[in-house]
């Protein structure tokens, strides 16, 4: 399954909100920001992977394993959210287990899904 393009945020703006009002939390690999919509019926969401991360092809695979595990995730997180991901330059080390694990651990420490 692919994740549909009406699930991804692209304007710079709701970067910006998501970063300054939502609420964001840590882990080893990850960071993700979370801000309430309650009018969508569906989360959105954004990897960001600096350069610090990694050249690009390590910077494409990191997304390539968060994308992953949000196809096999997505339907445990509560809709009406925005999600933005930021990669830190440990990820580039990351199995896709313990990014699956830090993605589970994230969504769950902002009460983002179901235990």
């Amino acid at each position: 399954m692919k994740l549909p393009r009406k699930l991804t945020l692209v304007d710079h703006a709701d970067f910006q909100e998501v970063r300054e009002k939502g609420k964001s939390t840590a882990s080893k690999h990850l960071v993700l920001a979370a801000l309430p919509k309650p009018e969508l019926d569906h989360f959105r969401y954004a990897l960001i992977t600096s350069k610090k991360a990694g050249k690009a092809h390590e910077r494409n695979h990191i997304r390539r394993l968060l994308r992953a595990t949000l196809v096999e995730i997505g339907d445990q997180i509560h809709p009406g959210h925005h999600l933005v991901f930021i990669a830190r330059w440990r990820a580039k080390e990351a199995t896709y287990a313990e990014i699956k694990k830090d993605v589970l651990y994230l969504t769950r420490k902002l009460k983002l899904r179901s235990q």
